[in-house]
């Protein structure tokens, strides 16, 4: 028996290398992991660059005032982005803010300051940031003229305690970013080699009336099925090792090369690694089955290829979840898909759930021996590999 799975084995290998839709999703669709992850990163660098630069080039807010400003506070607001600009009254000040000369506009009448401004309206509320700012700055001021006149201690006032910054390393949203969706594509690549292989080996040996030829070997059909559920399996898993090695050769790459990722945590280990392939060839095997059992009732290459779709578009959901900030909980251990998924991302951010790890590897291991069991029941009579 097992050495007429073999021979099964090698004859779906050869058919899988000669088909040239096949291998082209094998060995060519994973290296859109390293160009995924090369441009997004260029565009999060050039962006950052941008924005550092642009903070010292933007124009400064224009705010309208009714009075005059004292030498303190223009040297308060030197180093602010607001720009204060007198008005002799109110209306003046009103014609100003709807003609969009100004963004904004303060009355200051007995010691009072009274801001206008438009929340709804970007310019206007990131100004009222700078105005608060130059006022309570103004304030601090007048307090501490206050207290040197009575001879108060201004230490026992100002610094009862104090306090500084450590930087640290941690989570970088552009780094989870890429490693969500990098693994997401690892996920559809896997999928995608099931799907063409599975559509190939199953509904297309059907269409092309080839299956026949099997039988002029002492063949039985579990043993088929079986040679290329492994042959499927083995295809799957050989993208999974190339997912995996592309995948840490651009993080590693990509941190190394933009600034984007400074101080952001990466756990890339040989135990991070292996586990990261085990995850993967855990999802190959599943997905491997899940394919033949999708297809198994299919009768031409174009109506498998419709029934196995669905299953590319699902290794999409994580991603989603991922960006609407959903955390991987116990209950989402238990999907496929979705388990792989998040452990995979969370792996390489240093966040290792031993208790998901294990239940994913569990159900996975359960699920794919009852995808087997289904298959064995339906491929049971030889009419299912043969029907037209």
């Amino acid at each position: 028996m097992k050495s007429n799975i073999f021979i099964t084995l090698k004859k779906e290998l050869r058919a899988i290398l000669r088909e040239k839709k096949s291998l082209i999703i094998m060995l060519l669709t994973p290296f859109i992991i390293p160009l995924y992850f090369f441009a997004f990163s260029a565009i999060f660098d050039n962006m950052m660059k941008s924005d550092y630069n642009s903070s010292f080039n933007e124009e400064k807010y224009k705010i309208g005032i009714n009075y005059n400003l004292n030498d303190v506070e223009k040297e308060i607001i030197k180093d602010l982005e607001i720009e204060l600009i007198k008005y002799e009254d109110k209306d003046s000040l009103e014609s100003a803010y709807n003609n969009k000369e100004i963004v904004a506009y303060i009355i200051y009448e007995d010691k009072n300051y009274k801001i206008y401004l438009n929340e709804m309206d970007d310019e206007s509320s990131i100004a009222s940031s700078y105005i608060t700012s130059y006022l309570d700055t103004y304030n601090n001021y007048l307090a501490n003229i206050y207290l040197e006149s009575i001879g108060a201690d201004q230490d026992r006032v100002y610094h009862n305690i104090t306090y500084k910054f450590e930087t640290l390393e941690g989570s970088n949203m552009m780094m989870d970013t890429l490693i969500s969706i990098g693994f997401t594509f690892a996920i559809m690549t896997i999928s995608l080699t099931a799907i063409y292989t599975t559509t190939d080996t199953m509904a297309g040996e059907k269409e092309r009336g080839t299956l026949e030829t099997l039988l002029t070997f002492p063949l039985k059909s579990h043993e088929i099925i079986a040679g290329k559920y492994l042959a499927i399996s083995v295809s799957c898993i050989f993208t999974a090792i190339l997912d995996v090695i592309l995948i840490i050769a651009s993080l590693v790459l990509s941190s190394n090369a933009f600034e984007v990722y400074q101080n952001a945590l990466l756990n890339i280990n040989f135990v991070s690694i292996i586990l990261a392939l085990l995850i993967l060839i855990s999802y190959a095997i599943f997905i491997g089955g899940l394919c033949i059992l999708v297809s198994a009732k299919t009768k031409s290459y174009k109506e498998a290829q419709s029934s196995l779709t669905p299953i590319s578009l699902i290794s999409i959901i994580p991603m989603f979840l991922t960006t609407a900030g959903v955390k991987l909980n116990l209950g989402m251990s238990l999907i496929p898909i979705i388990s792989h998924t998040y452990l995979l991302q969370n792996l390489l951010m240093g966040d290792i759930n031993i208790l998901y790890t294990v239940i994913m590897f569990i159900t996975t291991i359960i699920y794919t021996i009852l995808i087997i069991i289904f298959i064995s029941k339906i491929y049971k009579k030889e009419d299912i590999l043969f029907q037209n």
